[in-house]
């Protein structure tokens, strides 16, 4: 069962690299990009509810589990605000690939704290991995529209998500008699409340003097799918996260997710890919490989 949540997983990061682009493309300011990643944050917390209510899960609440849980739903507001300016700045590939470079954080902290193992073939295709990372985003085009501004977005991305898997790890290891889904729902309250708080700020900022952004339906239902991929993505990954090691199951998963935000940005988005893009995905391959059997 947790190979087929594994799969899930990976499958899922499909719709979510499709729609988190189709909807940072449909915003163009501050306000417009706070306000959606609020909605997504609603979806999040309605779902979240409702599976609780779904299963029949008593709200168990643990000093071991309330710390990781405010920390994931901060990383939450702060990496999907990240993740959407970075797709604004730059392609998916190149967002992704950052997202993906996690795994260094991850895995430092599953070897220094959680007993995981750190072989050498782990470690070299870990190395190799984020080497070919840098391949696949390396075009003449890219390292164009690749400015400061976008490096910080990528940035945020990459600490974001490392951080929020240290804390789905917590939780898995420390609090292991609390269900998942009281996690994402206490994560998603914080997640909704922060989002609230930035944007009434942008809002009282203004003062009043300009309308509230509208959504298109075009962009309501691009958030809408896109919340309900991450948010079982996250369901998922949360559950399996105390049983795979982390200096596998880190690189795996974002690894996979490189391969698929690649695929979505050729065949989606016309994001054309070089030569050295192709040997970096066969090169991740063959690292994914090491990572997972050596």
């Amino acid at each position: 069962m947790h190979y087929i949540y594994l799969l899930i997983t990976v499958l899922l990061y499909f719709p979510i690299n499709i729609f988190n682009k189709l909807t940072s493309s449909e915003t163009n300011t501050k306000e417009s990009l706070v306000k959606i990643t609020l909605f997504r944050a609603f979806v999040g917390l309605i779902l979240g509810g409702a599976l609780l209510v779904v299963t029949g899960t008593d709200i168990v609440f643990s000093v071991n589990a309330i710390g990781p849980a405010i920390l994931f739903g901060f990383l939450l507001a702060v990496g999907l605000l990240t993740v959407f300016l970075s797709l604004q700045l730059t392609t998916v590939a190149t967002s992704t690939m950052f997202m993906s470079a996690s795994v260094v954080i991850s895995g430092i902290f599953g070897v220094l704290f959680l007993g995981d193992k750190l072989t050498i073939g782990k470690l070299a295709g870990t190395l190799i991995l984020l080497g070919s990372m840098y391949l696949i985003v390396s075009n003449k085009e890219e390292k164009k529209k690749f400015t400061f501004k976008a490096f910080l977005a990528c940035m945020g991305v990459m600490l974001t998500n490392g951080f929020g898997t240290i804390a789905i790890l917590l939780f898995a290891n420390g609090a292991p008699e609390v269900p998942e889904s009281v996690f994402m729902f206490v994560a998603y309250i914080v997640d909704f409340v922060l989002l609230a708080i930035f944007y009434l700020l942008l809002r009282l900022r203004k003062g009043g003097k300009k309308e509230p952004v509208k959504f298109s339906k075009k962009l309501l239902a691009f958030g809408s799918f896109g919340a309900v991929s991450l948010f079982f993505n996250q369901q998922f990954s949360t559950a399996i996260s105390d049983i795979f090691p982390t200096t596998i199951l880190a690189p795996l998963n974002m690894g996979c997710n490189v391969f698929i935000s690649v695929l979505v940005g050729l065949f989606l988005f016309k994001e054309k890919p070089s030569i050295k893009n192709i040997i970096g995905i066969v090169i991740a391959f063959l690292s994914l490989l090491m990572i997972n059997f050596l």
